[in-house]
């Protein structure tokens, strides 16, 4: 009897380190926002756009590269954060990117 009680207690135990990793591991992941921003006109440097997405709430860090005429912005927010996610078309748009043909967003998850 007592070897099932101690084989009880550990499957328990076990169970809450798995649980207390999982939660930890939301709690402090990260989520990937790209855009694909098709503009017919866009400034010769994208690096005041990036500045300017890092410097909304929440953005943690930001990256953007260009795919032919389409300027393609990433940057990175906390799962938990209650900021609204930053918007890099209106940005884009006060920045000179001009003649929006149309963009696509796309969120990930990094946990580690």
């Amino acid at each position: 009897m007592n070897w099932n009680r101690a084989a009880a207690v550990w499957v328990a135990i076990l169970f809450a380190i798995t649980i207390g990793f999982l939660g930890f591991s939301f709690a402090t992941a990260d989520y990937i926002h790209t855009y694909r921003i098709d503009f017919t006109t866009a400034p010769g440097s994208d690096e005041a756009l990036r500045r300017w997405v890092e410097a909304q709430p929440g953005v943690r860090r930001a990256w953007i590269d260009r795919d032919g005429t389409a300027v393609v912005v990433a940057f990175t927010t906390k799962t938990w954060s209650p900021s609204k996610t930053a918007m890099p078309v209106e940005g884009a748009m006060e920045l000179g990117y001009k003649g929006l043909k149309g963009y696509s967003h796309r969120r990930s998850t990094k946990l580690w």
